[in-house]
């Protein structure tokens, strides 16, 4: 699945998830998920919520005021609320 994709499907995602589909899909290097992460933060596709918590940002979206669902981020917080 590509980044697009997966922003796409998953407006909030651990590092844990992105991690996973990585290396389903790329044989990936060490640090490869901590460089592609780097990258769309610094390009404003996703904001780190807390460590090891991201949020894509919607298309046109300014990344320094966007909110996510809160729903979403407390569903990814709470372990008891499944994933």
């Amino acid at each position: 699945m590509d980044m697009r994709t997966f922003l796409a499907k998953y407006p909030v995602f651990t590092r844990a998830e992105i991690e996973k589909t990585l290396n389903e899909d790329y044989s990936t290097a060490p640090g490869t998920v901590n460089a592609r992460l780097a990258y769309h933060v610094q390009a404003g596709h996703i904001i780190q919520l807390q460590r090891g918590l991201y949020a894509s940002v919607p298309t046109g979206a300014n990344p320094s005021s966007f909110i996510p669902d809160p729903w979403l981020v407390a569903r990814r917080l709470s372990p008891s609320l499944g994933s």
